[in-house]
């Protein structure tokens, strides 16, 4: 759901038709970013899995969102431009990210981002990163960093675990990235993915 087609209006009209957790917590933040994510949040729970009420959702203390029974056939995830709902069609596990491209950044933004993939891409995902060209460097980075984010939600810990401590966890899932609009998506599985956007 593209942030920038929200307005106050639209706000204002879809937010009592959400689920309340969303719709009341749209108005207790102040970012005005934050509240187009709430909003995006519960309008696609709403439209694509039928949740209206906060009795249909669980929310995990790492903050993973499941259905009422626990299972976690979904994921949210948000950008700059984009709020996302990844739904898998047979109910298994899966975790989703979404990124925005960046190919137009300064050599110290490149190289703090080199020093945020040292720190973050367990060894085989660092190896990818090492051997990415400057002009291959933008897209690499945020197919590494979100197949990171996307692993790590499918494994319902999220950033509570440190990637490379955990490195295993990266042969466990299956994971695929989808370029859409300047961002970047990961979906990660455990059985195999094929991605179907739905806009």
């Amino acid at each position: 759901m593209n942030h920038n087609k929200i307005t106050q209006d639209t706000i204002d009209a879809l937010r009592p038709t959400i689920a309340p957790h969303y719709g009341n917590a749209i108005l207790t933040v102040k970012n005005a970013k934050r509240k187009i994510e709430l909003l995006c949040s519960g309008v696609l729970l709403k439209e694509h899995l039928g949740i209206k009420e906060d009795r249909q959702l669980q929310i995990a203390g790492s903050g993973c969102l499941a259905f009422a029974d626990g299972s976690r056939g979904f994921c949210l995830s948000h950008a700059r431009d984009y709020t996302i709902l990844a739904v898998s069609e047979n109910h298994s596990v899966i975790g989703a990210d979404i990124e925005e491209l960046s190919f137009d950044l300064s050599e110290k933004a490149v190289h703090h981002r080199a020093i945020v993939a040292k720190r973050v891409f367990p060894p085989a995902l660092m190896a990818q990163y090492r051997a990415a060209s400057p002009q291959e460097e933008p897209r690499v980075f945020a197919a590494l960093w979100t197949r990171v984010e996307a692993v790590l939600k499918a494994d319902g810990a999220g950033f509570y675990k440190e990637p490379l401590q955990h490195a295993a966890l990266f042969d466990e899932w299956s994971c695929e990235n989808i370029e859409f609009d300047d961002h970047m998506i990961a979906i990660a599985s455990k059985s195999a993915i094929q991605i179907n956007l739905i806009c």
